[in-house]
């Protein structure tokens, strides 16, 4: 982890203020000692991100030069450590310039600690370069809510992991302190969770991340953006405790790993609660394409009294495995996989399922979650205690392969469907 020397930093600027361009190291190699806590910054990248100040540039002999003090990025920097400065640390870190983004290695891991480097951090200082925080006081805080650093996807796991946060506006005008702490600001709390989305539970630390479903922690991600695909997925290692390679140029693969790796480490089977949207295959995999398709999951509640003992389920070449009976919903008309999870008190929501193979389904109308009762499942004569089935991970383009192996049959009077049926050979090759 480098940090910058603070103090270097602005001495060094002063300096090469009156003398020109000056060389010195400002950047350290070793964590500081617990005695030595640090400042971490938090904002929104520029879109153009050559107007931001890089590793490379910051050990530039020239960084102080005209060129660089014109980047709206080194002003940030310069603003970040003169209020460490003020505030009494050594050392700060900020992502543009303290991670050599051309090693693939240091990159790695500098994204798998990124929710440590912010839990550790002594303070955060969020910069939000959309707010005016000068607004008539009726105003500041709504205008506050619909800051774009509440729609990036970094900056969740930023929000959640820092113990304290200053928000700044525009003008770096130091306009809200924010602890986490069980006693905190009713109404800057409601604030902070109306423009996040995250339960106050969770924002003041009361309840711990492994308490909240996954499903309602891929909610909070559902409507923020990020700059690269494959940052979707590795914005939020942090928020599920998971560690995983970077590879840039997987695409929407990584998202798809993401939810990999989270199976691999929990029973929670809420993260089969999505929604696609209407214009999507009627025949998919299990995992969703990406964390919109979690958007109004905020509200999932875990289910005590659960319709399917399932607490074995596996990744394996031929999709999610599951170790239970599986049961038949009467009024759907179809199989479904209950999730033990529900938005509606006593309703426990299940995911659609169709069979495409022995003991091997895929998710069936997508679009809709089925509430369940006990009095509408009817369980397979044969409920052995070793029974199981498989359930396919399917991208959206191998869904597509699904969707076209189903043949309608329509009436040659009115033209409408009258039934289904299915090629025998269904599954994907290699899918």
């Amino acid at each position: 982890m480098r940090l910058i020397d603070v103090e270097a930093f602005l001495k060094a600027k002063n300096e090469a203020a009156k003398v020109g361009g000056i060389k010195t190291t400002l950047l350290t190699n070793d964590l500081p000692p617990p005695s030595e806590p640090y400042a971490i910054l938090s904002h929104r990248w520029d879109v153009d991100t050559k107007k931001e100040v890089s590793y490379q540039d910051i050990n530039n002999p020239n960084i102080y030069s005209v060129e660089m003090a014109q980047k709206p990025g080194f002003a940030k920097i310069v603003k970040a450590c003169s209020q460490a400065s003020s505030d009494g640390y050594r050392y700060i870190w900020v992502d543009t310039c303290c991670i050599d983004k051309t090693n693939s290695t240091e990159l790695s891991e500098a994204i798998n600690s990124m929710y440590s480097y912010y839990r550790d951090a002594a303070v955060c200082y969020a910069y939000l370069f959309d707010w005016d925080s000068g607004n008539e006081v009726e105003h500041r805080w709504e205008s506050f809510k619909h800051s774009s650093w509440f729609k990036r996807g970094w900056t969740l796991q930023e929000l959640i992991a820092s113990r304290t946060i200053l928000f700044f506006d525009k003008d770096w005008n130091h306009a809200k302190v924010w602890i986490k702490t069980h006693f905190v600001e009713t109404e800057f709390l409601n604030t902070l969770q109306d423009a996040s989305g995250i339960e106050a539970s969770v924002l003041n630390g009361v309840k711990k991340l492994h308490q909240v479903p996954v499903a309602v922690r891929m909610s909070w991600a559902s409507l923020r953006q990020t700059g690269r695909l494959e940052d979707v997925a590795y914005s939020l290692l942090g928020i599920f405790d998971v560690n995983m390679a970077m590879l840039y140029g997987e695409g929407s693969k990584a998202f798809l790993r993401l939810q990999e790796h989270i199976i691999a480490q929990t029973t929670d089977l809420s993260i089969f609660a999505w929604r696609a949207p209407r214009h999507f295959p009627e025949h998919t995999g299990i995992l969703a394409p990406d964390p919109s398709f979690f958007k109004g999951m905020g509200s999932l509640r875990t289910h005590h009294h659960s319709l399917l003992e399932l607490r074995d389920f596996a990744l394996t070449n031929r999709g999610v495995k599951f170790n239970a009976p599986l049961p038949y919903n009467t009024m759907s008309g179809s199989f479904v996989l209950p999730i033990n999870h529900g938005i509606v008190e006593h309703a426990n929501l299940a995911i659609g399922l169709r069979p495409i193979g022995s003991d091997l389904f895929v998710c069936l109308r997508p679009q809709v979650l089925v509430e369940l009762y006990d009095r509408h499942m009817v369980y397979p004569a044969k409920n052995k205690t070793n029974e199981s089935f498989h359930v396919k991970t399917l991208t959206k383009e191998e869904s597509q392969l699904i969707e076209d192996n189903v043949l309608i049959l329509h009436d040659p009077v009115d033209d409408s469907p009258t039934r289904e049926t299915w090629y025998r050979r269904v599954e994907p090759a290699g899918a």
